[in-house]
C-alpha cells in the first residue's frame, strides 16, 4: 500500500537544512565600505619620546626645554626691552633739552633784526663823521658824535659787541675779506683795513667785519 522513494543511484546528495535557508545576497557599495573599514584593524598615534624610533624608522632629536634654559631666555627678552626702553627715555630727555635751549635762544635772540637795523644807522652815523673836516667844530659834529656814542653803550648794555678786526689776525668765522693788498712789514693774512664794523649778539655772530687783507 505504502510506496517507498528510492534514492538516487548517480550519487548527488540533497541539499542541507543550513544550506536551503542561506541564499546568495550581492552588497550595495556603501555596504562594501562599511565592511571593509569594520575589518581594518584600529591604529592610534603614539606619542614619541626622545631618541624613539616613529613609525618611518626615525628617531626626534627634539630635546624639552628646561624650566632654567626658558628663564634665561625670558630674563634676555626682558633686558632687551628694558634697553629700549631707556634709550626711549634718553632720547625724550634730549629732546626736552633741545627744546629748552632753543626757547632760551629764541627770548635772547629775539631782538637780533631790530640790532642789525640800528648798526645800520650806526654805518651812516660813522660816514658822517668821516667826512667831517678834522679842524670842524660845530655844534652839528658834536651832536653826532653823541649820538653814536649813546647808541654804542645801548648796543652794549643788551650784549652787542665789536668785533676787533684792524691789525689782528684773518679769522673766516668773524671777518669777510673784500680785498687783499701788499705791504711791508705787515705779516701776511693780517687785516690792514676795515670797510664795515663787524659785532656780536653775546655768542652769536651778527655781521661779521668787512676789511681787507695783507697778502
Amino acid at each position: 500500500m505504502f510506496k517507498t522513494k528510492n534514492k538516487k543511484s548517480s550519487g548527488e546528495t540533497e541539499p542541507t537544512t543550513a544550506e536551503e535557508t542561506t541564499t546568495a545576497k550581492e552588497l550595495t557599495p556603501e555596504e562594501e565600505m562599511m565592511a571593509a573599514m569594520m575589518e581594518e584593524p584600529a591604529t592610534t598615534a603614539k606619542p614619541t619620546m626622545e631618541g624613539e624610533a616613529t613609525g618611518d624608522g626615525e628617531t626626534t632629536n627634539e630635546a624639552p626645554i628646561s624650566f632654567a634654559d626658558e628663564l634665561e631666555k625670558r630674563l634676555a627678552d626682558i633686558n632687551k626691552l628694558n634697553d629700549k626702553f631707556l634709550r626711549k627715555c634718553a632720547d625724550v630727555e634730549n629732546f626736552k633739552k633741545r627744546l629748552e635751549k632753543e626757547k632760551i635762544d629764541a627770548i635772547a635772540y629775539a631782538n637780533s633784526n631790530i640790532v642789525k637795523d640800528i648798526l645800520t644807522v650806526t654805518d651812516n652815523l660813522e660816514r658822517a663823521l668821516d667826512h667831517c673836516k678834522d679842524d670842524d667844530k660845530s655844534s652839528l659834529k658834536d651832536g653826532v658824535e653823541l649820538t653814536l656814542k649813546s647808541m654804542y653803550e645801548t648796543l652794549i648794555r643788551h650784549g652787542v659787541t665789536e668785533i676787533q678786526a684792524k691789525g689782528e689776525k684773518f679769522d673766516p668765522n668773524l671777518h669777510e675779506a673784500v680785498s687783499h693788498e701788499e705791504k711791508e712789514g705787515i705779516e701776511s693774512d693780517t687785516v690792514t683795513t676795515v670797510f664795515q664794523k663787524g659785532f656780536m649778539l653775546k655768542d652769536k655772530l651778527l655781521r661779521p667785519a668787512l676789511v681787507i687783507v695783507a697778502k
